[in-house]
């Protein structure tokens, strides 16, 4: 199976991810930060909503404050772009943690790309440079969910 590094960087080869999909993502950035509040709330109502509460029973509490804190900084140390060996190992050791539910990253870095396709396009004007950023996030968001598979 190899290193999480290894896994990273065949996902990321097979897909067509790389330094201009990077690069993308970190232009893209500056116009999604101010925005990252309603990926913050989206996740936070999916969790509470009742098919949450079915598929994450008995997540509730700090708990659940600690498992979003978890994701947040997941995905803050993501924005970094800087996808080296201890990034990888993070990944998978913070999303496969006892403490973590199955499907609970799954289901954050699809909030995150469904808050990516909705914010981008309300923001970027410029049709192929926001057709790269989505390109880029949707590549990312697939290496990232197969990464952090249990």
């Amino acid at each position: 199976m190899g290193s999480a590094r290894q896994r990273f960087d065949d996902l990321a080869g097979a897909l067509n991810f790389g330094a201009a999909q990077t690069a993308s993502i970190r232009e893209s950035l500056n116009l999604l930060l101010p925005r990252l509040g309603e990926l913050v709330g989206s996740f936070d109502a999916a969790l509470k909503c009742p098919a949450g509460a079915r598929l994450f029973a008995g997540l509730e509490g700090e708990r659940r404050d600690q498992l979003q804190s978890l994701m947040a900084s997941f995905i803050l140390r993501t924005v970094n772009c800087n996808f080296d060996e201890a990034y990888c190992d993070y990944a998978v050791e913070v999303s496969g943690g006892g403490q973590v539910p199955p499907g609970f990253f799954a289901l954050g870095l699809s909030l995150a790309q469904d808050f990516v396709c909705g914010a981008l396009p309300a923001v970027e004007r410029d049709s192929a440079k926001l057709s790269a950023m989505l390109t880029a996030w949707n590549r990312l968001l697939a290496v990232l969910k197969e990464l952090t598979r249990p």
